[in-house]
């Protein structure tokens, strides 16, 4: 899955006594052990998150309870979309996903900037970071 977004393995690592594999994907590093991720971080808008995994038991067995919802009233609601069409323009939105996609940096800054106040008071690195993103994710959805 790392592998289909752009990921790959770029070491490996031991993290609380287990000898993970360090993958790189979307700006995201992962510290996996046997498909399971113990330690994370990323930086997205300026922002640098660390998941960390405090206390690992792996192969053990888990009570079935945990996995019983709790009680609660279903309401169930009719004619939810049933009368009404979804309209999703397609192909206007891949004329504008092809547009991004062929935009430089300075060319999508200079757009995003001038319809977005958000993006207007962004910095410089935020605005890669964001660029770069999209483009990934522009990728991903030609796989």
């Amino acid at each position: 899955m790392l592998k289909g977004i752009g990921g790959e393995k770029i070491g490996n690592e031991t993290y609380k006594g287990y000898n993970c594999e360090i993958w790189e994907a979307m700006g995201v590093k992962q510290w996996i052990y046997k498909g399971v991720t113990l330690k994370s971080t990323g930086t997205m808008m300026g922002i640098t998150t660390t998941k960390l995994a405090t206390s690992i038991k792996l192969n053990t067995d888990v009570d079935k309870s945990n996995f019983e919802l709790p009680d609660y009233t279903i309401v169930e609601q009719d004619g939810l979309f049933e009368d009404e069409e979804i309209d999703t323009d397609y192909e206007d939105m891949d004329e504008n996903l092809n547009k991004l996609k062929n935009m430089s940096f300075e060319e999508w800054k200079k757009y995003a900037q001038a319809n977005d106040e958000e993006m207007a008071t962004m910095s410089e690195s935020e605005l890669r970071e964001t660029y770069d993103m999209i483009q990934k994710m522009i990728k991903m959805r030609q796989l």
